[in-house]
């Protein structure tokens, strides 16, 4: 879970400018833990959008495409869904959902 979070949160610095922000907010709600990681950053594209957590899909110079896909697998794997919502230039919010009987053990 750390990787999926790291993964997230490097994402949404490298979106933001000098004085942009990040947020992070965690709740509980349904039995389910929500995490969302908020940028005011450049957004992104719709188009983009439809391929954003397939494997070697980037906009990044040096980035290799992979840290949404891994960021979703690992998510998922412990029963959870991630979502995104974002328009350019209106910044990103990913959100993942985890059951409350999330266990940091599982591989």
């Amino acid at each position: 879970m750390m990787e999926a979070l790291l993964n997230l949160i490097v994402n949404a610095l490298d979106a933001v400018s000098d004085n942009g922000s990040v947020q992070i907010i965690l709740t509980k709600s349904n039995e389910q833990f929500v995490v969302s990681i908020i940028d005011d950053g450049c957004g992104i594209a719709p188009k983009q959008l439809l391929t954003i957590f397939h494997p070697f899909t980037t906009t990044k110079p040096d980035g290799t495409g992979l840290g949404l896909p891994v960021a979703k697998r690992i998510i998922e794997g412990h029963g959870g869904h991630i979502r995104v919502s974002s328009a350019p230039n209106q910044g990103a919010t990913f959100t993942f959902l985890l059951p409350c009987s999330f266990s940091s053990d599982k591989k």
